[in-house]
């Protein structure tokens, strides 16, 4: 995965996380935590505050989907 993999990176979160609230989590912690990802391998310097935001918005999205 990359940054601009918005959407796998907040099914990946949904799934490594399920009892986290998105919106609790921090832009620095949330990075941190992709990082970690072995399926991540994109440069920790291309990431934006504006990825992270998307990337949280997704995972808020998938988080209310796995509810169903």
């Amino acid at each position: 995965m990359k940054w601009t993999d918005v959407f796998a990176i907040a099914r990946q979160l949904a799934e490594t996380y399920p009892g986290i609230d998105p919106i609790s989590i921090g832009h620095a912690d949330m990075k941190s935590w992709i990082l970690r990802f072995n399926s991540f391998g994109d440069a920790p310097e291309r990431c934006t505050r504006n990825t992270l935001e998307a990337i949280q918005y997704a995972w808020i999205e998938e988080c209310g989907s796995l509810a169903y």
